[in-house]
């Protein structure tokens, strides 16, 4: 079987600089990885302030227009 014929440790036969190479990117992915979970939670926690701005500026237009209707009966 070919599974048999693989060295136990095959990164004795890599090139040092393909090792560094490829250590470099899994850095970089890991980074990245990083940067974009960063993201969502940056914009899931301004997507929660906007949802509260926008339910005080619904009430205060709610009464608001209470005090217009007043306004206008006298």
């Amino acid at each position: 079987m070919v599974m048999e014929e693989l060295p136990a440790n095959i990164t004795n036969y890599i090139p040092e600089s393909v090792l560094h190479n490829i250590d470099f990117l899994i850095t970089m992915l890991q980074a990245l990885g990083i940067i974009i979970i960063a993201f969502f939670i940056f914009n899931i926690w301004n997507l929660i302030i906007a949802w509260r701005r926008l339910k005080e500026i619904k009430s205060m237009n709610e009464r608001l227009i209470r005090i217009e209707n007043k306004l206008n009966k006298r």
